[in-house]
């Protein structure tokens, strides 16, 4: 993980044609029609785009001089009539710092009668309420406003939507209660309210009216009193996430919303994914043998729960569960439960923040089918067990925030499927064994925080085969590092993130360092690198984050930083640089955190030097 210098699926079956719901007689953007959009409904884009923010000009094609509105990017049109029918302004998330959109939404919109799907996600809203005028559109059958900011209650003119089949509001800034009147649209087939955090009060006993459902998402929200058995009613189901509310009281945490009895669980029959988050379940005796009767569930998730002393059945099948997540600290024992060792379809299992102690159980063994395995943050406090080893099929690794001890067997190199491996924050030991340099399917590699005592070097030698070709991730921050960062690093060329501070690496920064064109992160704060930065790493133009800090780097501030024009962080704290940073910096627009002190500067701070910075 990054450190505070620089700054984790089920499919669900049915889905992918709510997609094509509108698809019958479509003209697609990118496609050659003959269709023509009517004047009206291309003056209304043209009003949308007016008050849209559009800072990367995603939508230079709607553009006054174009007549057909149909042919402009994210519009899709009726082939017959020339009425647009969908609007796809969405954000992918790896987009959204250069790309999003923001402004406000025109009620123009509104004149667009035949309207049925409005993806807006991922765009950034400013945390103003949703326009009431969207209630009134009823030719909408699929509305996605989820991660855009909005805030506020949600208004109840949106209720009126009785078209509606997929609604997602997930990801925003609601306060207040889930309004009854929910219950009226009977045609949802997906809902998500998850991610908002302030929606309160009880989740209305109403949502059991909609019984078309095969998505509900209410996770990561403040919900109180008892989850309303009425969501039993959703016999068609795949995927369920609830959430109570934890709230912290002078001696312990106390669960404000319980499950009596989970019996109307077992009525969904369809249900594929289950996830449970802050419920109190310690007076539900039964609760895992319920859960254990439903016959295609092959995803549960168990965050922070009260399990009290109800945690032991003498046994259990779960026979399709093939992922199974439990974290929290409320299990009533301080033992991995048996139960889990005897799920032996299971290909994902995470145990994580559970604070067990002692050994890695044995138990684990038995899950042969095992490609993920997460134990983290706990408190195992002995050798990772050679069993382990033996695991060909893991893919990923994760044992970090233990206090695991001694050293790394060379057995380690037979895990050949490993993509991840996470052995951060333990007691680990002396030298990485030469073996793993066999891992060549290895994209993150961890080591952080342990007591390695070996050469940076060596650490490269050992990696340099094909462990080096496939590796994006290599933290080894705080890992008792010394030596030289030699050209070996050159080797490393699909490097997006590598982090080695808090080591004791001596000498200048080798020039190879400058060929690694993938790497984003860098992170060398907290050395002892001497010497004047090579200008080479001017070439590392996708840079986001450069951390050099603590270190003794001298010389002129380096001009070439002024080319990393996607830096959005830069710290260069307590070094021996001189000159004027800011006569070199005026160009990095993106920057959110500047940091330079404890340096060498001279010359003046000119207002002109400082326009640019925007976002600081």
């Amino acid at each position: 993980m990054m450190d505070g210098s620089c700054n984790k699926n089920i499919v669900v079956l049915g889905f992918l044609w709510l997609l094509t719901l509108s698809n019958v007689d479509l003209c697609i953007c990118s496609a050659s029609s003959q269709a023509q959009c009517l004047p009206s409904e291309r003056e209304a884009l043209l009003k949308l785009n007016h008050r849209l923010s559009d800072t990367s000009n995603r939508l230079a094609s709607w553009s006054p001089h174009e007549i057909n509105c149909c042919n402009w990017e994210f519009v899709v049109c009726s082939n017959i009539t020339g009425h647009i029918l969908e609007l796809h302004l969405t954000t992918p998330s790896e987009l959204y710092e250069t790309s999003k959109f923001g402004g406000e939404l025109h009620s123009s919109v509104l004149d667009l009668k035949d309207l049925n799907y409005l993806d807006l996600s991922g765009n950034d809203f400013g945390y103003m309420q949703i326009p009431t005028f969207l209630g009134s559109m009823a030719s909408l059958t699929h509305l996605n406003l989820s991660h855009v900011r909005f805030s506020g209650s949600i208004p109840l003119h949106l209720w009126n939507l009785s078209n509606l089949i997929y609604l997602d509001l997930g990801g925003n800034h609601f306060e207040g209660n889930i309004p009854h009147q929910i219950g009226s649209l009977f045609n949802l087939i997906y809902l998500d309210l998850g991610n908002n955090y302030d929606l309160n009060g009880s989740i209305p006993h109403q949502i059991g009216n909609l019984s078309n459902l095969l998505h509900l998402g209410l996770r990561y929200n403040d919900f109180s009193g008892s989850i309303p058995q009425e969501i039993g009613n959703l016999s068609n189901l795949n995927y369920l996430q609830l959430q109570g509310s934890l709230q912290s009281s002078m001696d312990r945490d106390v669960f404000s919303t319980s499950i009596e009895n989970l019996h109307w669980l077992s009525t969904l029959s369809s249900l594929q994914y289950l996830e449970l988050i802050h419920v109190n379940l310690s007076n539900t005796f039964d609760w895992l043998q319920v859960l254990d009767s439903l016959p295609t569930l092959r995803e549960l998730h168990l965050s922070g729960c009260d399990f009290n002393n109800h945690f032991q059945p003498s046994n259990s099948n779960f026979s399709s569960l093939i992922v199974l997540s439990i974290s929290g600290w409320y299990f009533g024992s301080s033992l991995i439960p048996k139960w889990i060792f005897q799920l032996k379809n299971l290909v994902h299992l995470q145990l994580y923040d559970n604070g067990f102690p002692g050994s890695i159980p044995n138990g684990i063994q038995n899950l042969t089918l095992l490609q993920h395995l997460d134990l983290s943050q706990n408190r195992f406090n002995t050798s990772i067990p050679d069993w382990l080893y033996s695991f060909s099929h893991l893919k990923s690794l994760i044992l970090f925030y233990n206090y695991l001890v001694s050293t790394i067997s060379s057995n380690i190199g037979n895990l050949t499927s490993l993509v991840t491996l996470d052995l951060s924050d333990n007691l680990l030991e002396e030298l990485i064994p030469i073996l793993m340099g066999n891992l060549c399917n290895l994209k993150t590699l961890s080591f952080s925080s342990n007591k390695l005592n070996q050469q940076i070097s060596k650490i490269l030698k050992i990696l340099s085969g094909c462990a080096s070709q496939a590796l994006e991730i290599f933290y080894m921050a705080g890992a008792r590092l010394s030596g030289h960062l030699t050209n070996q690093i050159d080797l490393f060329k699909n490097l997006i993130e590598l982090d080695l501070s808090f080591n004791s690496i001596q000498c200048p920064i080798h020039g190879s360092l400058g060929n690694l064109a993938s790497l984003k992160y860098l992170n060398l704060g907290n050395n002892s690198i001497k010497g004047e930065l090579p200008s080479s790493l001017g070439n590392l133009t996708s840079l986001i984050c450069l951390s050099l800090h603590d270190n003794a780097i001298h010389g002129a501030f380096p001009s070439w930083l002024g080319n990393l024009t996607s830096l959005m962080l830069l710290d260069l704290t307590n070094n021996q640089l001189d000159g004027n940073p800011f006569e070199i910096l005026g160009s990095l627009s993106k920057l959110n955190g500047l940091y330079l002190g404890q340096n060498l500067f001279q010359g003046v701070i000119k207002e002109a030097h400082l326009v640019n910075f925007t976002q600081l």
